[in-house]
């Protein structure tokens, strides 16, 4: 019963001042209506703002500022990895560079490299660019390995060509031997840059 009441009595006391307030209103002229209107427009948005203001406060909490922190960590260790295979790639690039002299041939090059791995270049010879990937300061060789070579050969024989800087393997072709399958006859064709 205690709390009906109570709850009769302040809808009494809420219509009441509704009552007064429409009254007080009706009194004013369209001028004034207008500027209390107005001015009551403005402390509504005023305090919607502040509001939203302090929602996103909430928003900001730590808890979302560690989320940002942990997703900015895990883009710079990104590009810390990045960057550490860059650093590899320069300082492999600066190996190869020492390791290539002045009077560098292509030719005699590949010649060394398939007398390294016991391979056989059945033919060696430059040719002209196919290819709108090669540019003007390359020169292109192509060759054809023995029908003789095996697989794990031939692997070996062409990282080992593309080692040195400026070396670039540009196609392969790899086809089995039909009297040894465990054989291989393949053809391909080099890249070298003349600049490095």
């Amino acid at each position: 019963m205690g709390f009906k009441s109570f709850r009769d009595r302040l809808f009494e006391q809420f219509e009441l001042r509704q009552d007064q307030a429409r009254q007080q209103w009706s009194k004013l002229n369209q001028r004034e209506q207008i500027i209390l209107g107005a001015a009551g427009s403005v402390f509504a948005l005023a305090l919607l703002v502040f509001s939203l203001r302090l929602l996103g406060g909430l928003f900001s909490s730590p808890v979302f500022q560690t989320e940002q922190a942990l997703d900015d960590i895990q883009k710079i260790q990104s590009m810390i990895g990045e960057l550490r295979s860059l650093r590899l790639q320069v300082r492999l690039f600066d190996r190869q560079a020492d390791q290539k002299t002045e009077d560098f041939q292509v030719t005699r090059y590949l010649e060394e490299q398939a007398q390294r791995f016991g391979v056989k270049i059945e033919e060696l010879k430059p040719t002209r660019a196919k290819s709108s990937l090669v540019s003007d300061e390359e020169e292109l060789f192509e060759f054809n390995l023995g029908k003789e070579v095996s697989l794990d050969q031939s692997l070996k024989f062409l990282e080992a060509v593309e080692a040195p800087l400026g070396l670039r393997l540009l196609s392969l072709q790899m086809k089995p031997n039909y009297t040894d399958p465990n054989k291989l006859e393949v053809r391909a064709t080099i890249a070298h840059h003349k600049d490095l």
